[in-house]
């Protein structure tokens, strides 16, 4: 896949409330059964709140991912006969009698089912609920390990559960962690756009600053001598990105940000928000996330600049106020491309935020207040140290490993 096709609204993804709607006046008739297959529910209180307000109904369901056929694997009902705990199979309702290797995934959306499907054409996936009860998962756990053992499990994000755990440690089956890839999509992930990039990972997260990680193990100990094109296709793809202005998402710029900012007459310092809730500040060593912090530390450190504040899409309105103290900075509320932006200033704040990686493509000086998976390298200027990371990498270097190397990419 080229890397023009990533970002592309081919992947973009929204929910048709009315086209859900047109389908089940379709299979009314069916509708009955259905609800009679999918037998954990409470189904008198679902069944009120369908003939109350369909709409409504659909919007909130968490048992329709992409079509109404039932996906209940009959392997796993027990307690009585009552679906407890359930694992679904996406599309196939075979048994585990099959050639293909079985794969556990946790933590996985019912929205997200369809699409790791791509990344795995060879393997029978068996999604878990997302709520469940310890006990009654270990039980099913085991249920699924009479009848085949699991190649591998795979945990969506930061997601602790030791019964998990444990039963992986006792049947010495493999563990990988998965969170969306650095060449994302079209939309944000809250729009339920599919990603066109995953970052599998069997030590832990990429932003888990705390413990080791697949991509930090590349980065100190890779050797990329026998990756004969390594060079070229770096600097070949890093133009593409500059000139496409590609960054992890890649929402269409409706502003100019020359038009926005005006006549640049000083030194400009951009800062970059993040979502308060963003668990790579958690787990990227950052304890005190303050966006007025940052904003403090750049005019402590540099006198008679511009600072640009870019928030979070989510949080753009939240510190306004708070920063109608400040003279000297600009919040951009604007949809604005994240490239044009970095052609107009010198120097880029962060905390763990990957637009400190893409900064540096555009040759701009980052300053790290976390400790992303790209900081410690002697590219960025990191003001806390990661001890595990002392290996000195070129640009180059750090982008092949970390966008080719690490990354899985959807294969259409």
């Amino acid at each position: 896949m080229s890397l023009i096709s990533l970002f592309t609204d081919h992947g973009k993804r929204k929910v048709d409330i009315n086209l859900r709607l047109k389908k089940i006046r379709k299979n009314i008739a069916d509708l009955p059964e259905l609800i009679e297959n999918l037998s954990i529910l409470n189904k008198n209180k679902k069944i009120k709140k369908l003939l109350k307000d369909p709409r409504k109904f659909f919007l909130d369901s968490k048992f329709f991912p992409n079509s109404f056929e039932p996906i209940v694997n009959e392997v796993f009902n027990f307690k009585d006969g009552i679906d407890v705990v359930r694992f679904e199979s996406f599309i196939s309702l075979e048994d585990l009698e099959n050639d293909r290797p079985l794969i556990l995934i946790f933590n996985c959306n019912d929205w997200k089912r369809e699409y790791i499907l791509n990344y795995f054409p060879n393997n029978h996936l068996l999604f878990a609920p997302i709520k469940y009860n310890d006990k009654e998962i270990r039980l099913a756990l085991e249920k699924i390990y009479a009848y085949k053992t699991p190649q591998s499990v795979i945990i969506w994000g930061s997601q602790h559960n030791e019964s998990v755990l444990s039963y992986c440690r006792d049947y010495n089956i493999s563990i990988k962690r998965v969170e969306d890839g650095f060449l994302r999509s079209a939309q944000l992930g809250v729009e339920y756009s599919r990603p066109l990039s995953l970052a599998f990972d069997s030590l832990g997260l990429y932003f888990d600053s705390y413990k080791a990680s697949d991509v930090e193990n590349l980065l100190n100990f890779e050797s990329l001598e026998n990756y004969d094109d390594y060079i070229e296709q770096s600097i070949a793809l890093i133009n593409l990105i500059k000139i496409l202005k590609i960054s992890k998402y890649n929402k269409p710029s409706l502003y100019n940000i020359e038009e926005i900012l005006g006549p640049k007459l000083k030194k400009r310092i951009l800062v970059i928000g993040q979502s308060r809730n963003d668990a790579s500040l958690r787990l990227g060593g950052v304890d005190d996330y303050s966006i007025e912090n940052m904003i403090d530390i750049v005019n402590s450190e540099h006198k008679n600049v511009e600072i640009i504040y870019k928030p979070h899409p989510d949080e753009i309105y939240k510190n306004l106020a708070n920063l109608e103290t400040y003279n000297n900075v600009r919040t951009l509320i604007e949809d604005v491309n994240l490239g044009d932006i970095f052609e107009c200033v010198d120097h880029v704040y962060v905390y763990t935020s990957l637009s400190g990686m893409e900064a540096l493509f555009y040759n701009l000086k980052v300053t790290v207040l976390g400790k992303p998976f790209y900081a410690g390298w002697g590219l960025t200027d990191d003001r806390k140290e990661i001890s595990r990371r002392y290996r000195k990498l070129s640009l180059l270097e750090l982008f092949y490993i970390s966008y080719v190397l690490y990354p899985t990419y959807e294969i259409n």
